[in-house]
């Protein structure tokens, strides 16, 4: 969040709901962010659940993981020492 609002990169907080089934009970997933017509999911790490719940999703969805996001933590840390 703090390197898009730092460089003016559009993006909003999804507040959209998604059904998937996961171990035969339904469940409602909300990716974290949105950008245009693409939701966006920033994960630690992946679970079997994690794998459903993308493999279900009928939408445009990016998985980003902390090696896809190295550049933007150095710039945060570098510039804000967090």
């Amino acid at each position: 969040m703090i390197y898009n609002l730092d460089h003016n990169i559009p993006f909003e907080r999804n507040k959209d709901s998604f059904n998937y089934t996961y171990k035969k009970k339904q469940r409602k997933y909300y990716p974290d962010f949105k950008q245009d017509d693409v939701y966006i999911e920033i994960k630690g790490y992946m679970t079997e659940g994690d794998r459903q719940k993308f493999k279900q999703f009928s939408g445009k969805l990016k998985v980003l993981f902390q090696k896809d996001l190295a550049c933007q933590f150095e710039y945060v840390c570098e510039k804000y020492g967090v």
